[in-house]
């Protein structure tokens, strides 16, 4: 049995962290999905942050924050909420 060797994770330090209160996601045709962070602030909603990530990867993290924070939300439970929610089209 031959082990995978695992890649060297690099961190860079230098990057700030920024605070995020909300997020907006938008899944294209090519299955990339375009992710936006925002923050809301006194003066207004500020955009935080930018990422494109493929569906694949993104559905890999989501299930690996659903484990750390145990929390499984179903998909009837969703569909309901979303479908409770006033959604402005304009």
């Amino acid at each position: 049995m031959s082990k995978k060797k695992e890649p060297k994770v690099i961190v860079n330090d230098s990057l700030p962290i920024i605070p995020v209160d909300n997020l907006w996601l938008s899944v294209r045709q090519d299955k990339l999905c375009y992710l936006k962070f925002f923050m809301g602030f006194p003066e207004g909603i500020r955009e935080q942050a930018k990422l494109l990530i493929t569906e694949k990867d993104l559905k890999s993290i989501l299930d690996d924050l659903c484990k750390h924070l145990n929390h499984f939300p179903g998909k009837k439970k969703l569909i309901k909420k979303i479908k409770g929610r006033k959604i402005d089209k304009s």
